[in-house]
């Protein structure tokens, strides 16, 4: 309807980069918004504009308004899912964490199937995208539902708001608690001292340096991994609606394999060996298209289960390694820096239509992805850290 053919054939793959640089600017200002104002506030405020975004597109009559709208929701998007991971398992002990993720992991994974019957519901795009915006409706209630991160409440000196919530927590969960004044006096004496209030105070330590740029780095591998197979999959043989359904099936076994994997391995060695097995798969790929297309499919999703299960390890992994003060901060630059690597992902299924050994290169950035990954801690049992004493003594990067 726009137009993008011939000569403005160019327009279509560089609208699906508009979405994921939105998700980069996002990143970079949600963390330090969600550190600053809670991660409550954050989330309802970017969950509205992701789903307002979404309603605005369908009523586009031009590219340029359904570039900036694209953008907006791609930023929201981004945002409003990185504070809900964090407000997941700030309010759980260590043995729960991966269980939030999973569970998260899960609803993500419903939502990719459903998207498939949608789009086959709604073949007209402006009414896939009404119907999109019109599922914001189903957040409402979370105004009223949600609480804020205790931890979050701690670390920013408000103990007293943070020992209502773990009261309110205590007695919906009917446990044994102390007396009210005593919660309140614990929360006020376990202030956490030297909390880092701004991400510049992080880059003070050599070992939170290396620690972030190796987090950036997975990052990037794996963001643009996972992103290059789920924009290709309309490129398979067989119908597209199955092929994306598949796809949502590999989500949802990953979410499985993730729960599994992290209690019985750690986040670590997780990560290191699927992202191991993905890279061999990925440098097979010319073998695959030499044989058939029915086996490139096969190994297309065995890749996408891997780099689904890493997906879930890197965002529970991130947010374990820094401190309160920061750890949307963090997460939400580190998954910017992945963010902008998806940019060229529309351009990478491109290059390797044509030159399949684009494929080995690929496979050399997961391999290596794989093994800096090894030269962190293991934070499968640890407490989240809540400043950066905390966090260095962690010990490696």
């Amino acid at each position: 309807q726009f137009g993008l053919v011939c000569s403005k054939a160019w327009m279509r793959p560089t609208l699906v980069s508009v979405y994921f640089i939105g998700k980069m600017v996002g990143g970079f200002f949600g963390g330090v918004l969600s550190d600053r104002f809670g991660r409550k506030k954050v989330f309802l405020i970017f969950t509205a504009i992701q789903f307002i975004a979404a309603m605005s597109m369908s009523f586009s009559n031009s590219v340029i308004t359904y570039a900036v709208m694209l953008f907006i929701s791609g930023s929201g998007s981004l945002v409003n899912f990185m504070a809900a991971v964090l407000l997941g398992v700030e309010m759980v002990p260590p043995r729960c964490r991966s269980l939030i993720v999973f569970l998260m992991n899960i609803g993500y994974s419903c939502g990719y199937m459903l998207t498939a019957l949608v789009a086959f519901l709604f073949r007209d795009w402006r009414w896939y995208l009404r119907f999109t915006g019109l599922i914001g409706v189903v957040y409402l209630p979370y105004y009223w539902l949600l609480d804020e991160s205790p931890s979050w409440l701690k670390s920013n000196g408000k103990h007293d708001d943070a020992a209502k919530i773990l009261l309110k927590i205590l007695k919906m969960n009917k446990t044994a608690t102390k007396d009210e004044e005593e919660v309140f006096q614990a929360k006020r004496g376990d202030e956490t001292k030297g909390c880092l209030k701004t991400f510049g105070e992080l880059i003070k330590k050599p070992i939170l340096i290396g620690r972030y740029l190796i987090i950036i780095w997975a990052w990037i591998v794996v963001t643009v991994g996972y992103y290059t197979i789920a924009l290709n999959t309309n490129s398979l043989s067989g119908d597209r609606f199955l092929n994306m359904m598949f796809a949502g099936l590999m989500e949802l076994l990953a979410c499985c394999m993730f729960y599994v994997a992290v209690e019985a391995w750690g986040r670590r060695n997780t990560y290191s060996g699927v992202m191991g097995v993905t890279a061999a798969l990925v440098a097979a790929n010319p073998l695959w298209i030499s044989w058939s297309t029915t086996v490139v499919t096969i190994a297309t999703m065995l890749s996408k289960l891997g780099l689904s299960l890493a997906f879930g390890v890197v965002y529970t992994y991130t947010g374990e390694l820094f401190p309160t003060g920061t750890r949307h901060t963090v997460l939400a630059t580190a998954s910017s820096f992945g963010r902008a690597g998806t940019v060229v992902a529309p351009f990478i299924i491109f290059v390797v239509v044509y030159a399949h050994s684009a494929s080995y290169i690929t496979a050399g950035l997961i391999a290596l992805s794989s093994a800096t990954v090894m030269l962190l801690p293991e934070t499968k049992t640890r407490k989240l850290p809540q400043n950066v004493d905390e966090a260095v003594e962690m010990k490696r990067f």
